[in-house]
């Protein structure tokens, strides 16, 4: 217990040292040497369908751009041998062009874009990868489509003798740009207009989403193949090592005040395109935790820059409870704590809705030592409402979900194994076994509450002193007794239990089964035999002798003792000296003559 102020902290801001950074969305400066620049751009193979977008049911897509798009654009200036750092171009309404600021020397450019640049797209490799969030929580503003996750790459642009952002022939650069994903659209109708819809969750057979995608931009013309659109399965966990970062669902809720009616909700999803998706499951939950689904069967592909569309009525139904799930263990069972590699993954079930989520840390190497408090933790915490900011930012860095990722959400998934290896590294100064339970409770929209408890335990073994005691059993008919025997449970293979008559010469005694637990076992005392069936006089035991016993580990005697049988004279045997005799009859002989037996009718 005497490290856990000096171990501890140190532990902790290390997990607390990475950080998200914002874009800034100011309007574009130029630098020295610098031009601000208006870019275009167009969605093949029709324009003006963008992120101010109408899904029409009947007649698929129509839109505009708005100030919230974002371009992200790299160049090669003239004179530069490489491409540039990945730069954002938003889109200025009042000019109708995408403004941003490029060198402003004259000659041969070079351009690749893509769409959108949210502020943690990067650009890698020979500046052609870029990874973007691809992410399963997704979020509308009532029925209207959102375009954050309508992934788009223009193709490449080369003007050999040019002003920046312009062509040679002095008209403003326009990119022709490629959506890449699949649009899924789902009308529901069938629920309560008094109820809102919390969330809309879409379940494939295999991934549709990741917290990270990647792609190629493209060096020519415009291939999906060459693109190759890739959801990223792992990425690196907050306390280290790696997490699974990819799902087979995607969620939309809503922002603030926009929820629609449960009477009739139109809900879209960006995914890439597949050959066979197979069963594809939309369930709508309501604030009142009422459910509806509708399962559509896709065999055939489903291609880029099209939009699938369903159109249902749902029987909306009081959904079942929540239901939580530590994946590969027993929730009955208390696990031991490794030194490393602890398994925490968390599943959570919701088909009503989170509307809370609590965890309880019954932990006292934990909560007595004020470690918990130090964090800016507490021993009770509403993941769902943390109380401080600190603490949703500790709760963050150590593997919980935020409120985001829980509120309203059908399903959810967390890693905090990171979190039960710090636990464990604290348990390695403990003197006494210590056990720790983290208790988590969901509660879903119809109110149903569902509580698991996570167990743990870090086991300190009392140690275990060697020993032998005879247990004053000597049986004279049969030549054995007994030693009540105890070592370590890793000593028992090295041990030995031997005895012998004080003027005799040391035997081996029979060991037992040992018990794991409290390393108790059996040394049998018993007689041993020649080849031909005569007993061997030095083993077993016998009265009016006295015998020395030993325990004896890797050759060095630990216990040792004497058994006093001197004064024993053994059993007496009942007309032993053949003094009394009988007669019987047995057929046609009579007047058998034979000893009077020891039990005599």
């Amino acid at each position: 217990m005497k490290r856990f102020y000096t171990s501890i902290p140190v532990l902790l801001a290390a997990v607390l040292g990475a950080a998200c950074s914002n874009f800034d969305e100011a309007t574009p400066k130029p630098g020295a040497n610098e031009a601000v620049v208006g870019l275009r751009a167009d969605i093949a193979p029709r324009q003006q369908t963008r992120a101010e977008i109408d899904v029409d049911f009947e007649n698929g897509l129509s839109g505009s751009w708005n100030e919230a798009d974002i371009l992200g654009v790299i160049h090669k200036a003239p004179g530069s041998q490489d491409f540039s750092a990945l730069g954002q171009f938003a889109f200025d309404p009042e000019s109708r062009t995408f403004k941003g600021t490029l060198p402003s020397q004259t000659g041969e450019w070079h351009y690749r874009a893509f769409y959108p640049h949210n502020g943690t797209a990067s650009v890698s490799g020979s500046k052609t990868t870029v990874t973007v969030p691809f992410s399963a929580l997704r979020t509308q503003e009532g029925n209207r489509y959102n375009s954050e996750y309508d992934l788009l790459a223009a193709d490449a642009i080369l003007y050999p003798n040019a002003a920046p952002g312009m062509t040679p022939q002095g008209e403003a650069l326009r990119f022709n740009l490629n959506r890449f994903t699949t649009i899924l659209a789902l009308r529901m109708q069938g629920g309560a207009a008094s109820e809102k819809v919390a969330s809309v969750m879409l379940t494939a057979e295999k991934p549709i989403a990741s917290e990270q995608l990647t792609f190629e931009l493209p060096t020519s013309a415009y291939d999906i193949a060459a693109v190759n659109p890739t959801l990223v399965a792992e990425g690196p966990s907050p306390a280290g090592g790696t997490v699974s970062i990819d799902s087979e669902r995607i969620t939309v809720t809503y922002k603030d005040g926009t929820a629609p009616s449960a009477d009739l909700s139109e809900t879209f999803f960006n995914v890439l395109p597949d050959e066979n998706y197979g069963e594809l499951v939309f369930t709508v939950c309501t604030d009142k935790g009422n459910t509806a689904s509708v399962t559509v069967n896709r065999t055939t592909p489903m291609v880029a820059n099209w939009v699938y569309t369903k159109i249902a009525t749902g029987t909306f139904a009081k959904a079942t409870p929540p239901t939580i799930e530590w994946l590969g263990h027993d929730l009955s069972q208390r696990y031991e704590l490794a030194d490393t590699g602890n398994e925490a993954d968390i599943e959570v079930s919701v088909p009503g809705g989170i509307r809370k989520m609590e965890v309880e840390i019954i932990a006292p190497v934990l909560t007595e030592s004020g470690l918990l408090e130090l964090a800016g933790l507490a021993p009770t915490m509403e993941l769902t409402a943390p109380a401080t900011e600190n603490m949703a930012e500790m709760l963050t860095q150590l593997g919980f979900p935020t409120p985001s990722q829980l509120l309203d959400q059908q399903y959810a998934f967390f890693q905090i194994g990171g979190l039960i290896d710090l636990l464990a590294m604290v348990c390695a100064e403990v003197t006494e076994t210590a056990y720790s339970d983290f208790r988590f409770t969901v509660t879903d929209n119809a109110g149903q509450q569902t509580t698991v408890t996570l167990q743990y335990a870090k086991t300190i073994a009392s140690a275990i002193t060697p020993g032998a005691a005879y247990n004053d059993d000597a049986n004279f008919w049969t030549n054995t007794a007994t030693l009540a025997c105890v070592v370590a449970p890793e000593d028992f293979q090295h041990t030995t239990v031997e005895y012998k008559r004080t003027d005799g010469t040391w035997q081996a005694a029979v060991k037992g089964t040992q018990n794991a637990e409290d390393g108790t076992f059996t040394a049998t005392i018993s007689s041993a035999y020649n080849a031909d069936n005569t007993m061997i006089s030095e083993t077993g035991i016998r009265p009016g002798h006295r015998y020395e016993y030993r325990l004896v580990i890797d050759g060095t005697t630990k216990a040792s003792g004497t058994i006093d049988l001197t004064a024993e004279k053994g059993d007496p045997i009942q007309n032993g000296g053949m003094e009394d005799w009988s007669t019987t009859t047995l057929g046609s002989n009579k007047n058998i003559v034979y000893p009077l037996s020891l039990i005599h009718i």
